[in-house]
C-alpha cells in the first residue's frame, strides 16, 4: 500500500459507508443538476437552435473517442479486490500512453467528420474539444480511486467546482458574443478544474513510469472489453444525433438536443456517480447472492422512486417546462421533451443491472450486452427519423422499454442476480409512478384554476406528486429497506 494516500489505506466498506457515499453524490449531483439548468435558462436565451444543433454534430465524435481515452484501465481499479500504489500507477500510466495516441488519431480525423456533414466550421470545434483527450489523463485515475475507496466526497467536490466554473465561462463567453464557441468552452473549463481539484484533494502521485508488459496485458485486455462496451454504449447514445443531423441539420438537431439535455439531466447527474458507488460496493456481495440481491433491489427502488414520478411528472408538464426554461422559439423540442421524459424511466431502472456485470469484472458480457442493445435503438433512430424529431423520440421510448424487459434476464444469466426479484422492483416503480401521475392530472383538471401563474402552477403540481409518491413508496418499499438495515 506504500505510496497511497492513507484514506486509501484504511478505507470503510461499511454499509453506513456506502450510504453516505450515495447520498453525497446524489447531493453533487444536484448541484451540477441546477448548473445545467441554468446553462439551459441563460444559454439558450444567447444562443439559436443552430448553434446548438452544431456542437451537437460535434459531440458525438468526441465522446466516441473519450471512450477509449484511457484504454478502460481506469475501470479496472473499481473490480480489483486489492489495491496497490504500483496497479494505480501502472494503470495512469497506461491510460496516458493511451490518450495521447487516441489525441493524435482523432486530429488526423476530423476533416472527414467536416465533409460528412458538409459543414466546415466542425473542423476548428473538434480539434478544440479533442483536448479533453489529455485533460482526461489528470482525472480518471484519481476518480476511480475515490470512487473505490468510498470516498465520495473527494469526488464530489471536483464535479461541483468543476460545474461552476464550466457554467461561469460559458455563460461568460455567450455574454461577449462567444455563440457556439459558449458550448465548447465549457466542457472543458469543467474538466480542467476538475482534475485540479480533484489532485488536491486525494492527494496521489503516480510513481515514475516503469511498464511491466505482463501485468500490462491483463489490464489492457480488461480496458479492451470494458472499452467495447463503452463505445456501443456511446454509439447508441449518439446515433440519434447523427442520424439527425446528417438527414434534418443543426436546427432539428438543436430542437433534439436541447430536449435530450434537459431530459437526460436529472438521472446522468444522478446515475453516473451513484454507480461509482455501487460498483464497488456490488463487487463485495459477488459470493452471497442474498446480499447481491438485496442491495440490487434498494438501489432500484431508491433511484427508481426518485426519478420515475419526476420524469413522468415532467412529460405530462412538458409545455410549461419547456416554455419557462428555454423560451418560445424552443417550442418545437416540447413533444421530444415529453417522450423522452418518459424514456428516461426505464433507462434508469435498467442501468443499475448492468452494474452487476462490471460488479463481477464481466466486461466480455457487458460488451456483449451492449451490441445487442444497440439493435433496437438504431432501428428506432432510423424509423422515426421519418416523422422528425418527434418519431425519433417515441421510438427512443419503445426501445427503451424493451430494454428494459431483456436486460434483467441476460444479467442474470452471467450472474447470481434474481431476474424475479428485479422484476418485482420494476414493476413495484412502474406502479409507483402511474398512480402518482394519475392525481396529478386530477387535481391539475379538476382544481387548480387556469389564471395561476406558471411557477405556482408547476410547484403545485409536484407537491401533490411529493405528497402521493411518498406514502406510496413507504407502502410498496418500507419492508424491503427495514429488512436489510
Amino acid at each position: 500500500m506504500d505510496g497511497l494516500p492513507l484514506w486509501a489505506v484504511n478505507r470503510d466498506a461499511s454499509d453506513q459507508r456506502v450510504f453516505n457515499s450515495a447520498t453525497i453524490a446524489i447531493v453533487a449531483g444536484a448541484v451540477r443538476f441546477i448548473c445545467s439548468i441554468l446553462a439551459a435558462l441563460v444559454l439558450a436565451r444567447l444562443l439559436t437552435p443552430e448553434d446548438f444543433g452544431l456542437v451537437g454534430m460535434a459531440l458525438p465524435l468526441i465522446a466516441l473517442v473519450s471512450v477509449f481515452s484511457d484504454g478502460g484501465v481506469s475501470q479496472h481499479i473499481l473490480q480489483l479486490r486489492q489495491l496497490s500504489h504500483a496497479s494505480m500507477s501502472l494503470t495512469f500510466w497506461l491510460g496516458a500512453i493511451v490518450s495521447c495516441f487516441l489525441f493524435v488519431i482523432l486530429i488526423a480525423f476530423i476533416p472527414f467528420v467536416a465533409d460528412f456533414y458538409d459543414e466546415p466550421r466542425l473542423s476548428t470545434i473538434c480539434i478544440v474539444l479533442a483536448f479533453s483527450l489529455l485533460l482526461n489523463i489528470f482525472t480518471a485515475q484519481h476518480n476511480s480511486l475515490a470512487k473505490k475507496c468510498f470516498r465520495q466526497d473527494l469526488y464530489a467536490s471536483a464535479e461541483v467546482v468543476g460545474s461552476v466554473m464550466g457554467l461561469l465561462a460559458g455563460i461568460m463567453t455567450a455574454l461577449n458574443g462567444g455563440g457556439y464557441w459558449a458550448l465548447v468552452v465549457m466542457p472543458l473549463v469543467r474538466q480542467a478544474f476538475h482534475a485540479c481539484v480533484i489532485w488536491a484533494r486525494t492527494r496521489w502521485v503516480p510513481a515514475m513510469i516503469k511498464i511491466e508488459w505482463y501485468k500490462s496485458r491483463e489490464v489492457l485486455r480488461f480496458g479492451m472489453f470494458a472499452s467495447m462496451a463503452s463505445v456501443i454504449v456511446v454509439l447508441g447514445q449518439h446515433a440519434d444525433k447523427v442520424i439527425i443531423g446528417a438527414t434534418l441539420g443543426p436546427t432539428e438537431l438543436g430542437y433534439y438536443t436541447m430536449a435530450y439535455s434537459l431530459m437526460a439531466v436529472p438521472f446522468i447527474q444522478i446515475l453516473g456517480p451513484v454507480g461509482g458507488v455501487m460498483v464497488p460496493y456490488f463487487n463485495q456481495s459477488i459470493d452471497d447472492a442474498d446480499s447481491l440481491n438485496a442491495a440490487l433491489c434498494k438501489s432500484v427502488a431508491g433511484l427508481g422512486g426518485l426519478i420515475g414520478p419526476l420524469m413522468c411528472w415532467a412529460a405530462y408538464h412538458s409545455e410549461a417546462l419547456v416554455g419557462l426554461a428555454l423560451g418560445e422559439q424552443w417550442s418545437p423540442s416540447v413533444l421530444v421533451f415529453s417522450y423522452l421524459a418518459l424514456a428516461s424511466i426505464p433507462l434508469a431502472l435498467y442501468i443499475p443491472s448492468t452494474w452487476v456485470l462490471a460488479a463481477f469484472g464481466r466486461p466480455g458480457k457487458h460488451a456483449l450486452w451492449s451490441g445487442l442493445a444497440m439493435i433496437p435503438m438504431l432501428f428506432a433512430f432510423i424509423i422515426g427519423v421519418q416523422w422528425g424529431v418527434a418519431g425519433v423520440a417515441k421510438c427512443y421510448l419503445v426501445a427503451m422499454l424493451s430494454l428494459l424487459i431483456t436486460c434483467p434476464f441476460f444479467v442474470a444469466r452471467y450472474t447470481s442476480m434474481s431476474a424475479r426479484a428485479y422484476a418485482a422492483v420494476v414493476l413495484k416503480i412502474l406502479f409507483l409512478s402511474g398512480v402518482s401521475v394519475t392525481f396529478v392530472m386530477i387535481a391539475d383538471r379538476m382544481i387548480f384554476p387556469n389564471s395561476w401563474n406558471v411557477l405556482m402552477h408547476l410547484g403545485t403540481t409536484l407537491m401533490v406528486l411529493i405528497v402521493v409518491a411518498a406514502p406510496v413508496f413507504l407502502l410498496l418499499f418500507g419492508g424491503l429497506f427495514r429488512r436489510q438495515t
